[in-house]
Formats: structure tokens, C-alpha cells, sequence
């Protein structure tokens, strides 16, 4: 296989699964592990691995062979990466029985949430953080907690919908937001909108609501942009085909791939043109 080529890496891991079909072994480009119960029973899945190799007709290394090895040397290090993967923090399953609970808190410049079942931080579902666009940070602190708590709600729809959930805030007017016939403004439509979730309000200290809080205070010095002011227009002008052809001619790289079209020439080397 030529280094170079875009597809070589996924072409040759095609073959080596080829390969290793019906054979007790894994493969990842050219590390092939055979994978035996026994030491007999190891000598004749070499002996299998070594004739497909041959009709293959693929070519090995002798000074990397380690025959009959108990365990890898990079043993340690795997077993390291497992014990991360399920050790704390990390995500869990959402139970659709259980009802949810959603830790949510905004600063003056970003919103963070964290949703989760059970209790700690041991049934955690998933992280989510923003900043706030220039208009929302216009807002009032309480506009801006309700907001929080709107938009984490949309983000987790998938997992909430239909189901009962607690969002636990540290700013204690929230939990009126619900209850109050007086709201005007922003307040107002936000109320409207979270009345479609099966939700309750409750206030939780600050000092309980840390993760939330770490969450909504992204990078402040990160300059925001829209989409529209990073738009850039460029017009083309107009041409005919008759001169894009002479420009073409006029570039080297475009002028050998017309010559090989034209003249249907088998001997020219087209790798060299990588």
C-alpha cells in the first residue's frame, strides 16, 4: 500500500478485516492480535493465521512477532483508560421510570445546566453551556435565569418530554415565575413556553448548585459573532466557456489531467501527480 493516498488507511483496514474474518483475531491496520484459550490451541490459530496470510500474499515482519504472550505490553495502559471510562464524573443512561432533575444557572454572559437522575453527580446525563448573544445580555437577572432554564428544557426535550422533572435553581424569584399573574415582558413568554413541560420550580443555595454555576461561566473575553456578520458576498464575473478553457490551459496541474483524457495514455505515471 503507497503512502500518500487519501483512502489508503480505510482500504487497508478493509483488507485486514478481510482477513481476520473467521479468524479468532483482531486487527487495526497491521497490529494483528491471535487470540487463544489454550497454548495447543494458540499453535494451531498460528498455523491458520500464517496459511491466510500466505494466500493473502501479504508479508510480515519476523522482528515483531511475540509469540505466546500472556498479556500486552501496553496492558497497564488499557486497563487505565477502562477504569477512567467508569469511574466519576461520567455520563449515564437516562431511565425514562425516573423522574429528571436539572441543575441550571446563568451569569451575565452564559447559561450552564447539567441534567441528571439519582443522587450526586453519579446519575449524570448530560453537560450544556452557552454564551448569551448582546440582546440577552441586556436582560435582567431574573430574564436571564428563566431563559436559562427555557433553553435547557428545548436542549434536553428529547430525554423530557413527557416526563417529570425538578429544575433546581439558585435564584430564589424563579420559583414564583409559574405562580405570578403580574409578569410583563420577556417574563411572560418564557412562562408561556415552559408551561408545556411537566416541570417543577425549586430553589436550591448556591453553594449546592456549583456545577451549574461553573458551567455558566464560560471564557467572557470570547468575541461572539453571527452568522450574518461573518457572511462574506463575492461576485464573479461573468465568462464564457471559451475562456475558462484557456485559463485552464494556462494551469499545469489542470492541463496533464487534459492531456490524459484526450489522449488516453496508459504509461503516464498518474501518481506522481499526488
Amino acid at each position: 500500500m503507497p503512502f500518500g493516498f487519501r483512502n489508503a488507511p480505510a482500504t487497508f483496514q478493509r483488507l485486514m478485516d478481510m482477513f481476520c474474518r473467521n479468524l479468532p483475531a483482531t486487527t487495526y491496520l497491521d497490529d494483528i492480535i491471535v487470540l487463544s484459550l489454550t497454548f495447543d490451541q494458540h499453535l494451531l490459530d498460528l498455523e491458520t493465521a500464517f496459511l491466510k496470510l500466505k494466500d493473502y500474499k501479504l508479508l510480515t515482519n519476523s522482528s515483531k512477532f511475540h509469540f505466546a504472550c500472556s498479556r500486552v505490553r501496553e496492558q497497564n495502559a488499557c486497563t487505565t483508560l477502562k477504569n477512567y471510562l467508569i469511574s466519576p464524573p461520567i455520563l449515564s443512561q437516562a431511565d425514562f421510570t425516573k423522574p429528571f432533575l436539572l441543575w441550571t444557572d446563568a451569569s451575565n454572559y452564559a447559561l450552564g445546566a447539567v441534567l441528571l437522575q439519582g443522587p450526586g453527580l453519579k446519575g449524570t446525563i448530560e453537560y450544556v453551556s452557552r454564551l448569551l448573544n448582546s440582546d440577552e445580555r441586556n436582560y435582567s437577572t431574573t430574564e436571564q435565569e428563566a431563559l436559562a432554564v427555557f433553553w435547557e428544557l428545548i436542549k434536553f426535550r428529547g430525554y423530557i418530554e413527557g416526563s417529570k422533572i425538578t429544575v433546581a435553581s439558585d435564584h430564589q424569584p424563579l420559583k414564583w415565575l409559574m405562580k405570578l399573574k403580574s409578569l410583563f415582558g420577556m417574563l411572560v413568554c418564557l412562562a408561556l413556553q415552559l408551561q408545556s413541560f411537566n416541570l417543577n420550580l425549586e430553589y436550591i443555595p448556591g453553594k449546592s448548585n456549583a456545577i451549574a454555576d461553573m458551567l455558566s461561566r464560560l471564557d467572557f473575553d470570547r468575541e461572539m459573532h453571527s452568522c450574518e456578520e461573518n457572511t462574506v458576498s463575492t461576485d464573479f464575473p461573468a465568462s464564457s466557456p471559451m475562456e475558462t478553457l484557456e485559463e485552464q490551459l494556462k494551469d499545469e496541474d489542470l492541463l496533464k489531467i487534459i492531456h490524459c483524457f484526450e489522449n488516453d495514455d496508459k504509461e503516464v505515471n498518474h501518481a506522481s501527480w499526488l
